[in-house]
């Protein structure tokens, strides 16, 4: 940013003694689109821009799209929970994003239920994580890393962490 300035209660505005080379000018005004517009100075430019019309922001936008990802959902035989859809405090571990998820419980010693059976292996990114002690793998873990948490069953229940 080379200058800035406002305009006076006629809504005019000047920059003097700026030097010569090229420029972005943007006007901005509340609730109204900001207005840019390229100028090339020369050591003797004197520019007038004229009436400048500016539109509301408002009749700019067309469209809203607005999409949500479902916050749990069914993939196959495959429990999805999206995890960021449940709140849990600033460097949370995985442990206390689990007992947040519906149908999911982890009691005082770190064992953790889903669907009312035990789980025995945690899955991170698809492998096992510390081998076979999903503790390990539920207290080390930042909650904010994972992005998915599925629950499935495969002889055991096994609980799986996408980040």
């Amino acid at each position: 940013m080379v200058k800035t300035t406002r305009t006076n209660s006629e809504g005019r505005f000047e920059f003097k003694n700026v030097a010569k080379g090229d420029y972005k000018l943007l006007i901005t005004f509340p609730k109204m689109a900001d207005y840019i517009t390229n100028l090339r100075l020369s050591d003797t430019s004197h520019i007038k821009l004229g009436d400048i019309k500016m539109e509301l922001k408002s009749k700019l936008l067309s469209e809203i799209v607005i999409q949500a990802k479902s916050a749990v959902r069914m993939k196959g035989d495959t429990l999805v929970f999206q995890a960021d859809s449940f709140a849990v405090r600033t460097n949370a571990n995985v442990q206390e994003l689990l007992k947040r998820l519906p149908g999911v419980a982890v009691d005082k010693n770190g064992n953790i239920k889903a669907q009312g059976k035990d789980v025995k292996t945690v899955l991170v990114d698809g492998d096992e994580f510390f081998g076979d002690d999903p503790l390990l793998a539920t207290k080390y873990l930042k909650a904010n890393a994972v992005e998915e948490v599925q629950v499935f069953d495969k002889k055991a229940k096994l609980l799986s962490l996408q980040g």
